[in-house]
This record gives structure tokens, C-alpha cells and sequence, in this order.
């Protein structure tokens, strides 16, 4: 699963709308759509914080399973390499 999947996965599951999810990030709800939709390449440390907060969840719990969970593996198996 993608990290903006997850976002909108959780977000609807607590049944928070965009808005919402915006106005309590301190963003809009067009910086929202923009992640959830991947229209943005990169989220900000800023953002992605923010909203795991809003979300209820850790930042390691959002990265769980993702693409970045993913990344964080494979630098690990080679630093052991090494």
C-alpha cells in the first residue's frame, strides 16, 4: 500500500472528510486531496506529521507497510552488508 492509500484509508475509516482533516492540520482541503491523490510527489515532514496526529496514529504506525516501510528494510538489510 502506497503512504497517500493509507491516508485516505484511515482518514475515512475514523470518518473524518478532507475538510476536516485540513482545518485541523492547519492546511486546506486541496493540500489534502493533493496527497491523498498523489498529486503531490512529496509530502512534507511538516504535513505528515500533522496528519498522522490528527489521525490518532504514530508516525511509524502511517509508514507501516508502505512504500517508505518498504525503503527503510532494504537500507537496513545493506548497512548490514557492509
Amino acid at each position: 500500500m502506497f503512504l497517500h492509500e493509507k491516508i485516505k484509508r484511515i482518514r475515512e475509516d475514523k470518518g473524518i472528510s478532507r475538510k476536516e482533516l485540513g482545518r485541523l492540520t492547519k492546511s486546506s482541503s486541496a493540500h489534502i486531496r493533493h496527497i491523498e491523490e498523489k498529486q503531490r510527489q512529496q509530502i512534507s515532514l511538516k504535513s505528515f506529521c500533522a496528519i498522522a496526529k490528527v489521525l490518532g496514529v504514530t508516525r511509524e504506525e502511517l509508514i507501516k507497510d508502505t512504500e517508505f516501510d518498504i525503503w527503510k528494510n532494504i537500507l537496513e538489510f545493506f548497512r548490514k552488508l557492509v
